[in-house]
């Protein structure tokens, strides 16, 4: 039982060292600050389908519904209309929704944005610190 441990623990360090050379690949670390208004790139841990490793990829800052009033959120302008606001065909301006933020206590409760994210799609954002 022990011996399996071990070899499970230097396995687990092995995989940590070789995230941390893929981490490295990624200038994040440099950054004095990132503003979450920018919705810039970041680098992010997301799990394999497996469950047993992570990919490390860069995503914008920012929660993206699947969809917004139905419609789905699938091309970089409705983003952008849907973050920022915008006029819709008899000029009326729509504002934009900020969905920066969630409050844990509230994340899963039926009907809520964030409900099937935070059940099913978890991610770990990578950071040197944290400002709200």
């Amino acid at each position: 039982m022990l011996l399996q441990r071990e070899k499970e623990a230097k396995d687990e360090t092995i995989r940590l060292k070789n995230l941390y050379k893929k981490v490295a690949e990624f200038d994040f670390l440099n950054w004095d600050l990132i503003d979450g208004f920018a919705y810039s790139n970041i680098a992010v841990l997301q799990p394999t389908e497996s469950g047993n490793d992570f990919n490390l990829s860069q995503m914008e800052w920012g929660f993206i519904p699947d969809t917004w009033f139905g419609e789905p959120l699938d091309t970089l302008k409705k983003v952008e209309n849907w973050r920022r606001g915008y006029k819709d065909d008899k000029g009326k301006y729509i504002p934009g929704i900020t969905t920066l933020n969630a409050m844990g206590e509230e994340m899963l409760l039926p009907h809520k944005i964030y409900r099937s994210s935070a059940l099913e799609r978890r991610c770990l954002v990578l950071s040197t610190g944290f400002f709200e």
